[in-house]
């Protein structure tokens, strides 16, 4: 248990009216607004990847858990403290399978065919079935282990086939820093982007990485995001976003310009998408002020 993270018992009543009602009725807005602990969870791109150069070392990351290679790539490559955050208590659990895997796998290889035996774990029972699952199961705890099993009894899409094989690609000398670097899963607060500010208190972070969440906010919900944000930014840290190629990104960035543009304490960078399945990049920068 750390200084966020909650185990709540999962409800399977709801777990599967969720789920049913997502895989019928894909709406955007209900699907990234609905507070429940069980929603689909899909695996990030390599979108990631622009994280790279802005990460220094001992750097304290406050991230979106997706499924977690947003934390996972922060720490391989130098954070020191990383935080994680999601509405779907999901997030958590599979962040933690793989912090179980790398620690039971010694080879990256193994690791990289592990993740890939879980894409499209549709069907009852078929989690469990993964190969080489009992290895890893001993380094989940009992609340893990007891979401796993119920999270495969209903049949949820734990992952989905959108998996990035770039990503799992990971030289054995820089897999075995992330074994040792990472032991016991991320603090997880398990919460809506809207509600994220209440329960980080004065907490502060070098690097706050939103991914593309703000996509499917209204912009009223943008301005009140950003504007929170805002005090958890340490001097000379970072806030980034991210938006689809073809998704509203002028809302966005005249957001970003109303709460960021024209103060001297902030500079903001903005990179465009070349192409259709690419990301615009916004990186907004708290200057450290000098007297």
């Amino acid at each position: 248990m750390n200084q966020y993270t909650q185990e709540p018992v999962p409800n399977s009543i709801e777990a599967a009216q969720t789920v049913l009602h997502m895989l019928g009725h894909f709406d955007e807005k209900t699907f990234y607004n609905k507070y429940t602990p069980q929603i689909i969870t899909t695996n990030e791109l390599t979108h990631i990847y622009k994280l790279k150069q802005h990460i220094t070392p001992g750097a304290k990351v406050l991230t979106v858990g997706g499924s977690g290679e947003q934390p996972l790539f922060c720490k391989m490559y130098g954070a020191d403290n990383v935080v994680t955050f999601d509405v779907s208590y999901n997030s958590y659990l599979l962040t933690s399978v793989k912090i179980a895997a790398i620690q039971a796998f010694k080879n990256s290889t193994e690791y990289e065919k592990f993740i890939h035996n879980l894409v499209d774990c549709s069907r009852p029972g078929q989690l469990m079935d993964t190969p080489k699952l009992n290895y890893v199961v001993p380094y989940l705890t009992n609340a893990q282990k007891n979401h796993l099993r119920f999270t495969d009894e209903i049949g949820i899409p734990v992952f989905l086939d959108d998996i990035s094989c770039d990503f799992y690609y990971i030289p054995q000398q820089q897999y075995e820093k992330l074994r040792q670097s990472v032991k016991t899963p991320f603090p997880f607060i398990w919460t809506n982007i809207l509600d994220l500010d209440k329960k980080l208190g004065d907490d502060t972070f070098d690097i706050v990485y939103y991914s593309n969440i703000l996509s499917f906010l209204e912009p009223q919900k943008i301005a009140i995001v950003l504007e929170s944000t805002k005090k958890h930014i340490n001097p000379n840290g970072k806030l980034f976003l991210l938006s689809e190629y073809n998704t509203s990104t002028p809302t966005i960035m005249n957001t970003v310009g109303s709460i960021f543009g024209n103060k001297s304490d902030w500079n903001i960078q903005f990179n465009h998408a070349k192409n259709l399945h690419d990301f615009h990049t916004i990186v907004i920068q708290h200057k450290q002020n000098i007297k």
